[in-house]
This record gives C-alpha cells, sequence and structure tokens, in this order.
C-alpha cells in the first residue's frame, strides 16, 4: 500500500493527508509505512527463519537489493547481520 492509495480511499488530496497525518503522528506517513514494512520484515527473518528476498517481497519491495539497503539504514545492518546477531543473542539468553 502506498501513501497515495491511502488517501485515495479517505478521499484526500496526498498532500492534504500528509500534513494531517504528520500533525498527528509526528512522523509522515511514508516514514510511518516503512517502518511498519521494517519492523514486519525483521520479524520474518528472524522469527520465521525466512529468506531475505521472501521477506523483502511480502513487505512490498520487489527489488531485494532496495529492500536491503533501507534495512540497512533502518537497523545498521544488513538483513543478513540482523538475522544473524538476533539469533546469536537469543540463542545466548537461553542458555
Amino acid at each position: 500500500i502506498t501513501v497515495d492509495e491511502i488517501a485515495k480511499r479517505i478521499h484526500l488530496d496526498r498532500t492534504y493527508f500528509s500534513v494531517l497525518f504528520k500533525k498527528k503522528m509526528g512522523i509522515t506517513p511514508k516514514r510511518y509505512l516503512q517502518n511498519h514494512r521494517m519492523s514486519i520484515a525483521a520479524s520474518l527473518i528472524v522469527n520465521k527463519n525466512i529468506s531475505i528476498s521472501v521477506a523483502a517481497y511480502s513487505v512490498g519491495y520487489s527489488d531485494v537489493f532496495t529492500f536491503s539497503k533501507v534495512f540497512k539504514q533502518h537497523f545498521g545492518l544488513s538483513p543478513t547481520q540482523y538475522a544473524k546477531l538476533t539469533n546469536e543473542s537469543s540463542e545466548n539468553t537461553s542458555l
């Protein structure tokens, strides 16, 4: 889903919707959607052991390289590094 699609569904101009959204939520709708997608992707990669490409497609990215770049900007780690670090961390806490 895109910001344009949301604005159209609620019958608002995209710019006006973005202004209202940011005023209420404190972040732009685009950033909100990106944060939501990254949260879901991280959960899929770690909890479901889904491949990076499947996780990317599942949250709306058709290009795995773009997804990996956005993921790294969001978390500071590549999806592979994030999964490895998170899995190692959970193994150490379960000992």
